[in-house]
């Protein structure tokens, strides 16, 4: 039965990214910590209310796509999501998410990606509106900004053909595919075309009616991130603020976030307090994963993929 098997390879994935969290935590406490003690939150109190600003709306928006999930479960999901994506290195804490929704929607892994993959189609979108902008209107080599551009630009594009355009062509597809090939092909090319089609159909409930409100979340959330980085950096009058936040973002899709420190003392301090904030109450929410998992119990009925 397909059901237990998600149920156990859940659990299992749960369990792995729980001591990715520890043990990128316990190599990441040493060397930040004496730097978090010698310099207060204090010093960066208002950068750090704008950054907690903003995970509240990247919160506010999780709960919109997740649907019916009461806010202390929400809080708990959230929290140790996003510790886990601050944490653990090369991106991994984007699976960790994909596994924890899945686990929370008592469906398919497949849901659990779509959630994901939404919630950053409108982030990527955002980057590359921002980007758009320093190139259009601040002297700003292209050259520094092109990775990033082109990267955001074909991962919205390749969306839009995967969730929208492909699946009007589905028909068509299904029927060159039965003309041409024949035997275990031709059923192997029907399941893929299937599972696209699958995905298509589970991303759009999603998004119906909603793209606007989406659209002023990801929009505040993106404004609060670039208020915090023009108030830690004493610049609110330039594009200064701008460039930075790109730079961070492509250092994240390079690096990890947490794994490379900043060359600008005040922007480096900054990064590590973020990650603390965010660490501590991950870890909480890690041990009460009992109480916040246990929501999902009596849906497990829907897992059928």
């Amino acid at each position: 039965m397909r059901e237990p098997k998600n149920r156990r390879l859940s659990l299992w994935c749960f369990f792995a990214s729980a001591l990715l969290f520890i043990g990128s935590l316990l190599s990441w406490l040493p060397l930040a910590w004496p730097r978090l003690v010698s310099a207060p939150a204090s010093l960066l109190l208002g950068p750090l209310a704008l950054y907690v600003m903003a995970h509240a709306g990247r919160m506010l928006r999780l709960g919109l796509l997740l649907g019916s999930i009461r806010l202390r479960k929400l809080l708990g999901l959230y929290v140790y999501t996003a510790a886990c994506s601050a944490l653990i290195p090369f991106k991994l804490g984007e699976l960790v998410r994909i596994n924890e929704f899945a686990w929370q929607q008592a469906g398919s892994y497949a849901r659990g990606l779509v959630i994901v993959w939404v919630e950053r189609v409108f982030d990527m979108i955002a980057v590359s509106a921002i980007v758009l902008l320093l190139v259009t209107h601040a002297d700003v080599a292209l050259f520094s900004l092109a990775p990033v551009l082109w990267l955001t630009c074909a991962f919205v594009l390749a969306t839009l053909c995967f969730f929208f355009v492909l699946p009007e062509q589905l028909g068509a597809l299904n029927l060159h595919v039965i003309r041409t090939y024949r035997n275990e092909k031709a059923v192997r090319v029907l399941r893929i075309l299937e599972a696209v089609n699958d995905l298509s159909q589970l991303a759009r409930p999603l998004l119906n009616g909603r793209v606007l409100t989406f659209s002023l979340i990801t929009f505040f959330i993106w404004a609060f991130e670039l208020l915090a980085v023009g108030l830690l950096m004493h610049d609110l009058r330039s594009w200064n603020p701008l460039l930075q936040l790109v730079s961070q973002f492509a250092d994240i899709i390079s690096h990890g976030a947490g794994h490379r420190p900043s060359t600008d003392a005040p922007v480096s301090l900054f990064d590590q307090w973020k990650i603390q904030i965010l660490a501590m109450p991950g870890l909480i929410s890690l041990f009460a994963f009992r109480y916040w998992r246990r929501g999902s119990a009596s849906q497990r009925e829907g897992w059928a993929r």
